[in-house]
């Protein structure tokens, strides 16, 4: 008999245990996900409109976004076909804004990463011409039966400039051939 009630003991321990283990996770799990750890915190792209930035524009943006929880922004200065701001690209007063973006960030605990330079693709910039400039690469498929002599009306295609509408090369059995 007395082996039987320590068992039970015992067993009713364990259930109590594990269920307030689980209560306990289940607890910690709902308090971070209200509140998730830095690390787990989502990032933003945050794009800078053909230099039209300001030391309080950046401070208004950022303290939003760290009021609802980002974690840090991927900067890219682009130029969108907006009317051009006061800080041209790398230049003094863009430097300057960027550090004090850099500073802001730093005290609301928000990291910051950036573009390599201006532009979509990060290879772009003022120093790119528009013949040097992101090119279309154009290609076709044709599907054709064995064993049967086939006629094609045009053997290359061009491809072209979007900006510039400049012809840049052709192609040719699916590849780009400058």
């Amino acid at each position: 008999m007395t082996n039987k009630l320590v068992r039970t003991i015992l067993a009713v321990s364990l259930v109590i245990g594990a269920s307030t283990r689980q209560a306990l996770a289940v607890d910690s799990l709902a308090k971070e996900f209200a509140r998730p750890p830095d690390s787990a915190r989502p990032w933003v792209y945050w794009f800078a409109l053909n230099g039209n930035l300001t030391k309080e524009g950046i401070t208004a943006d950022l303290e939003a976004m760290a009021w609802v929880g980002i974690g840090g922004v991927i900067f890219f200065e682009v130029d969108q076909g907006v009317p051009k701001g006061q800080a041209d690209f790398a230049g003094p007063l863009w430097r300057d804004l960027i550090k004090h973006a850099c500073n802001e960030a730093s005290r609301l605990g928000l990291q910051i990463n950036m573009n390599n330079d201006a532009g979509w693709c990060g290879s772009g910039g003022p120093w790119i011409t528009p013949e040097l400039s992101m090119q279309k690469v154009v290609w076709t498929e044709t599907v054709v039966d064995g064993g049967k002599r086939e006629r094609f009306l045009s053997r290359h295609r061009r491809a072209g400039n979007a900006r510039t509408g400049r012809q840049t090369g052709r192609q040719r059995g699916g590849h780009y051939c400058p």
